[in-house]
């Protein structure tokens, strides 16, 4: 007891001088505050020292880290629409006589949606029904009622609603990650969602761009033509799994070191159309501080962790509010 009193005037400092593996470095945090746990004047928050060049954090603020295996994915976006559509016209030239559906409805194969009356030269005119090709849904009615049109011109638009999807244009340099059947995740409205790519094709306008065709089935508890016209926005998995490394959201530092913030993260799938830039603060082998840059892939809810790239298993990581200037300083720990 007599050497803890003795100490109380002049509260010991553990200065890490020689590199240690990640065991050691703990080791040797956890005796610098065993030595000083006498002490009940403690700064529980980090305190820049001028004087000697170093930074004091508390036990608490500094822990190792924990890796996570992930699927490399990048993002792809796009609008609803129905998996299959028709545009339907007439063969011939004819007056539409009469209408019987509207924007909207639904309607089954083989109902008959219009009527109207051709005029050929070899046969007496007749009135003729235009019929639904399959199930679907009435988007659009071009046709009025009394009205003449030309061979070939597009009078009812239906739309097979029984499935979904959306089209993404992509870089052709990502060709030979995209598979057909490949799954691919993604969000509508905070919700999340699975779909399956069912048609990769070359960008007719463009080479350099590729087509994705995604089919997605609505939730149970969905209706289909409430989701048409949404824009969507999905990930797609590629490549080998990888690890990465788990760390509090609190520790997870934008360029002017606030506290990255959620946008993009907030909703399914809970990660951005590409890895978001980063810091974290990094206790290095040599006991000094170092603001590494890292990638954020995504983030967890339940844990409020973010999944982040560019530190190394061996890494020991301090969860404290650090002033840039904190850079490179030595770390003591009382």
């Amino acid at each position: 007891m007599t050497a803890h009193k003795d100490q109380s005037t002049k509260p010991p400092k553990t200065r890490l001088k020689s590199p240690f593996t990640t065991l050691s470095l703990i080791a040797a945090l956890t005796m610098g505050v065993a030595v000083s746990a006498c002490s009940d004047d403690r700064p529980k928050s980090p305190v820049v020292k001028a004087a000697d060049d170093g930074i004091t954090l508390d036990k608490d603020s500094i822990m190792t880290v924990k890796m996570s295996k992930y699927q490399p994915s990048f993002a792809f976006d796009g609008k609803i629409i129905p998996a299959n559509h028709a545009s339907l016209s007439l063969d011939t030239a004819a007056t539409v006589e009469h209408i019987f559906v509207n924007a909207g409805d639904d309607v089954s194969k083989d109902d008959v949606l219009l009527s109207y009356l051709t005029y050929l030269e070899s046969s007496p005119s007749e009135i003729t029904a235009l019929h639904a090709p399959f199930d679907g849904m009435i988007h659009t009615i071009f046709a009025h009622a009394d009205e003449h049109y030309d061979a070939k011109t597009p009078l009812v638009e239906i739309y097979d609603i029984s499935q979904l999807k959306f089209i993404s244009h992509l870089s052709s340099a990502l060709m030979d990650y995209i598979k057909l059947g490949d799954a691919v995740t993604f969000g509508i409205d905070g919700v999340a969602h699975v779909g399956q790519i069912s048609q990769v094709n070359v960008n007719e306008q463009n080479p350099q761009l590729i087509e994705a065709h995604v089919i997605i089935k609505p939730n149970p508890d969905e209706k289909p033509k409430d989701l048409l016209g949404r824009r969507v926005v999905g990930h797609i998995d590629y490549g080998q799994i990888q690890v990465g490394v788990m760390m509090p959201r609190r520790a997870v530092y934008d360029r002017q070191l606030n506290i990255l913030a959620l946008d993009g993260f907030d909703e399914p799938p809970h990660k951005p159309d590409a890895p978001i830039d980063g810091y974290v603060w990094v206790v290095k082998q040599d006991h000094r501080l170092s603001l590494s840059p890292v990638k954020i892939l995504e983030y967890h809810p339940k844990t409020e962790q973010f999944l982040v790239q560019g530190i190394t298993e061996d890494s020991l990581v301090t969860t404290a509010t650090l002033p840039k200037e904190a850079h490179d300083k030595q770390v003591t720990v009382r």
